[in-house]
């Protein structure tokens, strides 16, 4: 395979760490080391061969920038529009340099595995830290000024899924199997239902593809049941993880069923999808312009579900084309060097975007990375193992 100059490729790596750590734990300072990230990777792409692989994950990206650049210029807002289309341009472009970089380097996929287990470590000093300088205040939910509990819920549930992806290979396991322990327990105490389903879907893929005989499927599918059954069982009586976690998901339950007591989050959250589904039918093809959700819903907060935020922004056709990326990616993910992760991602996240606004998320578009080049690695890669074996 290509390996890029030892020291840039080096720097390259470490930069990757930090905006990786800065992304999930610090995002106060993420924007900076962003654009340093994506100047070393276009540097480190114009030094060596300066080609990047054509397919449809390129396709995509760009398809994407000329529509949302195309939005601004019909936008409601031309200057919502405008913040919101360098916002997403950023990413796109990071994704694009990021997979051919991980896909092109040696260990390129594990050091990005590490870095999301690293940065699991540095959200829990950060809570910590928090928690410390709150003088230890009780809240509801876990959460602060610059991570929401969502925010941190699924943060800390991608970091276990990538430690589940590295836990063979990784030195001082010890350390991180206790990470991933302290991280469940932040997850519940977000009451984040989002991170709680990847989590749960993330566990019960890993198992069944680490299954190597049907008879260790089979106890794999019953222990992850019997968990599951613990789980909820808990959840409903005990008091502080009912009071975490219980009520929000009976109020997803009676949301849906349309009768008994709907919590205050998930009320908002119905009043914001039908001001955005009105909005929606103003402009359904083309939208009102990348971005204009919150300037022209009058709530002063983003819509909480993807589908209604790109609908109202850029339409149904900007909605298509994102979501078409998706099936791209799990037909990919069958040649992935680490299918739990890219599974349970991947036939999750199209769900819990009704929840979140995820195409605008850092993180979102370093995991499209991270798995587009995991199905693209030389077949030399894969047998010498980037990744350790189910």
């Amino acid at each position: 395979m290509t390996t890029k100059p030892l020291g840039f490729n080096t720097a390259c790596k470490y930069l990757l760490l930090l905006f990786t750590v800065c992304t999930f734990a610090l995002p106060e300072i993420s924007g900076v080391i962003k654009i340093l990230l994506i100047i070393a990777l276009f540097i480190n792409l114009y030094t060596t061969s300066f080609r990047i692989r054509k397919s449809y994950y390129l396709l995509w990206s760009l398809i994407l920038i000329c529509y949302t650049l195309l939005s601004v210029i019909y936008s409601d807002d031309v200057f919502w529009s405008a913040m919101g289309f360098q916002a997403f341009f950023k990413l796109l472009i990071l994704g694009i340099l990021l997979s051919e970089f991980l896909s092109k380097t040696d260990d390129g996929i594990y050091f990005a595995l590490v870095s999301l287990a690293i940065a699991g470590g540095t959200l829990l000093l950060r809570i910590g830290v928090e928690f410390y300088l709150s003088g230890g205040a009780s809240v509801e939910r876990l959460a602060f000024s610059s991570l929401n509990a969502n925010d941190i819920g699924l943060k800390a549930a991608i970091c276990i899924l990538a430690f589940l992806e590295i836990r063979k290979k990784v030195p001082y396991k010890y350390l991180f199997y206790l990470i991933a322990a302290l991280l469940i327990g932040v997850i519940i105490l977000t009451g984040s239902r989002k991170a709680l389903f990847l989590l749960l879907v993330g566990i019960a893929v890993t198992a069944v593809l680490a299954s190597t005989t049907k008879v260790k499927l089979i106890r794999n599918m019953v222990l992850v049941c019997m968990l599951l059954g613990i789980a909820v069982y808990l959840v409903m009586n005990i008091d502080f993880l009912y009071q975490a976690v219980g009520v929000r998901l009976e109020g997803v339950v009676n949301a849906i069923m349309g009768e008994g007591h709907i919590d205050a989050s998930t009320a908002e959250r119905m009043a914001l999808i039908d001001t955005g589904l009105k909005l929606w039918e103003e402009s359904p093809v083309l939208g009102h312009g990348i971005n204009t959700f919150t300037p022209l819903a009058g709530f002063g907060l983003y819509a909480h579900n993807n589908y209604i935020e790109e609908g109202v922004g850029m339409g149904i056709v900007g909605v298509f084309i994102w979501y078409t990326i998706y099936p791209f990616l799990f037909y990919r993910s069958f040649k992935s060097v680490i299918k739990p992760m890219a599974f349970s991602i991947i036939l999750l996240m199209p769900w819990l975007d009704v929840g979140l606004v995820s195409y605008m998320e850092d993180y979102l578009h370093i995991i499209f990375a991270i798995l587009f080049a995991s199905s693209v690695l030389p077949k030399e890669d894969k047998e010498s193992g980037q990744i350790m074996t189910y």
